[in-house]
Parts: C-alpha cells; sequence; structure tokens
C-alpha cells in the first residue's frame, strides 16, 4: 500500500495506492487563505474543517493477478480501460 501514488506502479507487484486530489486541495487552500486575508485585523477567526476524498488505484499488491487496475473516486470507479466498475467507496 502507498501514498500519493507517484511511484507505487512501478515495483513489482505494483502497489496499491491512495492519492490526494492535488488540484483541490490546492484551491481550497487558497480559497481559505484568501478568506483569512479578507477578513478585518482582529476578527474573530472561526476554524474550518474541509473534507476531500482521496483516490484509490488498486493495483497487483492489493487484488488477484490477472484482474484490471481499477481506480476509485468518491463513488466513482474506472478500470485501465476507462470502463466503469464496481466501487464501494462514497
Amino acid at each position: 500500500m502507498a501514498y500519493d501514488d507517484v511511484v507505487a506502479g512501478l515495483g513489482t507487484p505494483p502497489l496499491t495506492a491512495v492519492s490526494p486530489p492535488k488540484t483541490e486541495v490546492g484551491k481550497v487552500a487558497a480559497r481559505l487563505l484568501l478568506d483569512r486575508l479578507a477578513q478585518a485585523p482582529g476578527a474573530g477567526r472561526a476554524v474550518r474543517r474541509v473534507e476531500l476524498l482521496p483516490r484509490l488505484t488498486v493495483r497487483g499488491s492489493t487484488r488477484p493477478a490477472g484482474t484490471a487496475t481499477a481506480t476509485a473516486t468518491a463513488g466513482r470507479a474506472e478500470g485501465a480501460d476507462g470502463d466503469a466498475v464496481a466501487s464501494g467507496l462514497k
């Protein structure tokens, strides 16, 4: 099992990986920063919690040999050929 999927698929067996939604993380971080900068000095600063769903890429380290690679994101999954596959993620 790997995190961030940078080189997870290169080894033998290729590792299943969980990857953060990097573009969305950047967008949310920028929006939160701009919101904070727009506040008046000394204004109350509420804590905000943001949850972003990671992507799961299932590979040889966690699946039977000979089955297609699957990528799942927020309840949607696609096989290596782009076809939808079953997913329990939500």
